[in-house]
């Protein structure tokens, strides 16, 4: 799952320094994608405040969102639950990158190759049709 955004509020100043430093040593891309506040009014630039529970400066309080949140969950519980089901054929990669070989999969040594899945090779940048 990628994230969008990482916010974080009423953290403690010595971790957002901490966390600030080695933001500083990753990509800008990455670096855009975490923000932390030492306070919550900090936050609500970015944060709608209907969003957040009442002891935040929100609508709704936790309990309630809490409430609702497993709700939500139990409606969606065989959906969830299917997710574990899910498995890989490995029957589709080669013996070294069942292994964990990296190499083997970065050369495309496998038969999932993007050949194989999308069944053309190339690039449709300049499409000709007569």
């Amino acid at each position: 799952m990628r994230h969008k955004l990482i916010i974080g509020f009423n953290v403690n100043p010595a971790v957002k320094f901490a966390v600030d430093w080695g933001m500083s040593l990753v990509s800008p891309k990455m670096r855009d994608r975490v923000k932390l506040f030492t306070n919550v009014e900090d936050a609500y630039s970015l944060v709608d405040r209907t969003l957040l529970p009442t002891e935040y400066g929100g609508e709704i309080p936790q309990a309630e969102m809490i409430r609702l949140w497993k709700t939500e969950l139990k409606e969606r519980r065989e959906k969830l639950l299917a997710n574990d089901l899910m498995k890989v054929d490995l029957q589709m990669f080669s013996e070294k990158a069942r292994q964990g070989a990296v190499s083997a999969i970065a050369s495309q040594e496998t038969s999932c190759s993007n050949a194989a899945v999308f069944g053309i090779n190339g690039s449709f940048r300049k499409l000709e049709v007569d």
